[in-house]
């Protein structure tokens, strides 16, 4: 059969366009329908992804951080009228006994110390002006194990010049509300790592930097407070 010119023009273009798509379309093409069906995630795929059996379970939970907030003061401040907190003194000393105490149960691994530390504020009367009122200080403390050793160290300084800066009242005086003439300032947290030899730890004072109208010097002497705590806890790996 002999063809025109122009049918043999025309299947030389067809025949063009056709190798053309065979190279752009690869082999692994993937069209409309086969994306479909490969995302296509039913209720038993859907089911067989979220069940998690008791292995699992028991495994998650004995990863999951323990929390203990149980601890005794050596000095406690009192309860704050609005958080209803339990604030501690925190005393200059150098033994387990003068600090805020705290035992971490049998765990494996380092743990976490978490605390709120406070400036500890005297209260001028009611109706002080603001530069009556003022007060800057820095407090230091350190963190003791079991052994009496320092393991951490934590500060905080702020100063009080207005009722924004206090944190909370402390109930028990004849302040306002029935509150005492000292208050813990706006919190600072503090996190320290402890090493996994740590089981008890206690949380003394080191010095106090004190400017007022009525104080001006740094403390050091045993038994002072320097600062308040609150919110103490500690996050562990149960054993």
């Amino acid at each position: 059969m002999v063809l025109s010119r122009y049918t043999a023009d025309m299947l030389k273009i067809a025949a063009s366009a056709l190798l053309a798509l065979a190279v752009i379309v690869p082999d692994g093409y993937v069209g409309p329908a086969e994306r479909q069906w490969a995302e296509y995630v039913g209720p038993a795929e859907r089911e067989r992804a979220e069940y998690v059996g008791p292995a699992e379970r028991e495994r998650a939970g004995t990863a999951l951080a323990q929390v203990t907030n149980e601890f005794t003061c050596a000095a406690q401040l009192g309860t704050g009228l609005k958080s209803k907190r339990t604030f501690c003194d925190i005393i200059i000393g150098t033994t387990l006994t003068d600090g805020v105490r705290m035992s971490i149960p049998a765990h494996t691994g380092p743990t976490t110390l978490r605390f709120d530390l406070h400036n500890r504020y005297p209260m001028a009367q009611e109706g002080a002006t603001p530069a009556q009122m003022y007060a800057k200080h820095t407090a230091v403390v350190a963190v003791l194990n079991q052994l009496g050793d320092t393991v951490g160290k934590a500060a905080v300084a702020r100063e009080l010049r207005t009722d924004v800066d206090i944190f909370d009242r402390v109930e028990g005086g004849i302040g306002p509300g029935g509150s005492i003439m000292v208050a813990p300032g706006r919190p600072e947290a503090v996190v320290l790592e402890l090493p996994e030899s740590t089981t008890a730890i206690a949380i003394v004072g080191i010095s106090l930097e004190a400017t007022s109208l009525s104080v001006q010097g740094t403390f050091v002497t045993p038994g002072r407070p320097v600062a308040v705590g609150s919110n103490f806890r500690i996050e562990y790996t149960r054993r």
